[in-house]
């Protein structure tokens, strides 16, 4: 763009004002090029080819913000069960399914702890962890978490359910911990429904 238009004194006006230490519309667009590695697009003024680097920083911008979602989930206590079977962003396959919009919201809740879990509410209620006990499972002096884990495969006052819905594999996987993994990372259409017969139709 020659120097002659207005777009280019106008960016040329707010540069100047970045440099002698003014918050411009350049000073945000300084701060995403250096952010994402870009900052030689900023010292030198000039990009080269426009389509070739539009299209290079679009997909930087796309990897840096997944990333930076995952570092947050990893981080979060409320991200304890999701990040051991969330490792892609992606649309999660039970969206796909012929499904009505209650039964997927309620799925969405159970796999990212929205849920009315004592998890979710001690947290809220800032009771310490050690002490965020299954109501159900202390009828029978079992001392569980109440989470994802313990309602979908440990406690006993659900048995009857999982005899019920869950396929026969799941039935004979004795790891637990292997087995959430595989429940929620799977993403068979048959699974989806088993998985929702267990948790929606029940808790939701």
């Amino acid at each position: 763009m020659t120097p002659t238009r207005y777009p280019k004194q106008s960016y040329l006006m707010l540069r100047r004002r970045d440099d002698s230490g003014r918050v411009t519309w350049a000073t945000f667009v300084k701060r995403t090029l250096l952010t994402n590695g870009f900052g030689h697009a900023w010292i030198s003024g000039e990009v080269g080819n426009d389509s070739a680097f539009l299209n290079l920083f679009q997909i930087r911008l796309v990897d840096c913000a997944k990333q930076s979602l995952l570092d947050d989930v990893n981080i979060r206590s409320k991200g304890e069960h999701y990040r051991l079977f969330k490792s892609l962003i992606e649309t999660e396959g039970y969206v796909s399914v012929s499904l009505s919009c209650r039964l997927k919201h309620c799925l969405s809740n159970f796999r990212c702890s929205g849920h009315q879990l004592m998890i979710e509410k001690g947290r809220h209620m800032k009771i310490d962890r050690a002490y965020i006990f299954c109501p159900l499972c202390l009828q029978r002096n079992v001392y569980c978490i109440e989470n994802e884990f313990n309602i979908l495969l440990v406690c006993p006052i659900y048995a009857d359910i999982r005899e019920r819905h869950f396929i026969d594999g799941w039935l004979r996987n004795y790891i637990l911990e292997h087995l959430f993994v595989h429940i929620m990372y799977d993403t068979n259409t048959q699974s989806f429904l088993h998985l929702l017969d267990t948790w929606t139709l029940h808790f939701c």
